[in-house]
């Protein structure tokens, strides 16, 4: 199995560490594992990133010129799936949305794992862009979650 994770992150934190766990034990395994991180403009290198090249996990920084620049990722994983990648797994709202848009014809499975929503308000930025996340949930070929309430959210979108 080759598979890529994709994130936007800010920090290390708990999707991170679930991540990292995840991209370890698939390593483990003999699978092919690199964990790619969106960075827009003014985002520090992710600690996500160092941690796994340490672990000698391949990593992948995903520079963006804007907070949704596609064109990035949709290279990053178009070399990704010639060199034999098949699977993207994506993890928070913002790689997920970028994995929804992503053309179909690029022939990778699209896995989404949702770690939580946190926008409860329309007058928060967040709650736009997990209200985009939830409207695109159909172009993603698995959902996972990780918590059993967010299902019932998720049936709903």
């Amino acid at each position: 199995m080759n598979v890529v994770h994709l994130i936007e992150s800010g920090g290390y934190f708990g999707a991170e560490v679930v991540i990292r766990q995840l991209a370890l034990e698939q390593h483990r395994r003999g699978h092919s594992v690199c964990v790619a991180a969106l960075r827009p403009p003014g985002l520090a290198e992710p600690e996500l990133l160092r941690r796994c090249a340490a672990d000698g996990i391949a990593t992948r920084e995903v520079r963006l010129r804007h907070r949704f620049d596609l064109e990035p990722v949709r290279d990053m994983i178009a070399e990704a799936a010639g060199s034999g990648v098949r699977i993207l797994h994506s993890h928070g709202y913002k790689a997920n949305i970028c994995s929804a848009l992503l053309p179909k014809r690029l022939g990778v499975a699209k896995v989404a794992t949702l770690h939580g929503w946190t926008g409860f308000s329309p007058t928060h930025r967040v709650w736009w862009y997990e209200a985009a996340e939830r409207a695109l949930l159909r172009r993603i070929d698995v959902v996972a979650t990780v918590h059993s309430s967010m299902r019932n959210l998720v049936a709903r979108s």
